[in-house]
Parts: structure tokens; sequence; C-alpha cells
């Protein structure tokens, strides 16, 4: 008897082509070609996604309104993604540090309302999950 380690695109691709096709990054990227900011995004399950990355990596770039066009255009992917699926979006969902203060206000600006704050999550501080419901929205 063997083991093997095997790239999980091989693991019954069939069954998981949405999730495997579900994994998008979404960059700022400026007149230079320099990358500004970005937002990755997974298919967490049929109907719920999970932004995995999201920032600008900036400091000037702050604050600039980046960031809610950054936003604005991952969920215009995710949309995207979900236009000819069997099944709709329902939720988004991004963790964020509890202590970041700007970036929980704003998730909460942008519709997105904190679920849970689970302690002690990262070795630094607690994580604080937001949630945006994307049937109310009309996704």
């Amino acid at each position: 008897m063997r083991f093997e380690a095997v790239d999980a695109r091989q693991h019954r691709a069939d069954y998981y082509a949405d999730a495997l096709a579900g994994y998008k990054a979404v960059r700022l990227v400026d007149d230079h070609g320099r990358t500004r900011g970005e937002l990755v995004w997974r298919l967490a399950s049929g109907h719920s996604v999970e932004i995995t990355e999201f920032g600008i990596y900036d400091e000037a770039d702050r604050r600039q309104g980046w960031g809610t066009r950054l936003l604005d255009a991952g969920i215009a992917s995710i949309r995207a993604f979900f236009a000819d699926k069997p099944y709709r979006l329902r939720r988004i969902y991004v963790f964020c540090d509890s202590t970041n203060e700007p970036g929980c206000r704003f998730y909460e600006a942008r519709g997105f309302q904190l679920a849970v704050v689970i302690p002690e999550y990262y070795h630094y501080c607690d994580a604080a999950l937001y949630v945006r419901n994307m049937e109310r929205d009309g996704a």
C-alpha cells in the first residue's frame, strides 16, 4: 500500500469543476502595470463565496475609493461566475482581524454584517467574520 500526494484538480475533477473554476483574483493595476491591490475569492459551497484576500497595498492609495471599486469589481466577478449556474449566490463572507477597525468599518459600510467573533483565530488577535446576504441584494 502507498499514498500519493496529487494535485487536487485531479480528484473528482467533474464533481469539483465549479469549485476549481470558482477561485479568482481581481487585481487593481495602475497605468504602469503595477498591482496596487487585490481581491481573491473562492467558491466555498454551491451558494457561498469567501473573499480570502483583500487589500490596497500602498497606504497612500487607501481612503481614495480604490477599495470600494476593487470590492465592486470583485463582486461583479462573483456575479458573472454565477450567471450561468443552476444555483444562485446566497452569501459572501470575509474574515477580518478584529483589531482592524478601519477594515471592519469598511465591510460594514458596504453591506456586510458581523456574524461572529472567533477568539484567538489568528495568533495575534481574534477574527471578525463578516457576511453579506446577496439574496437581499438581488444577486
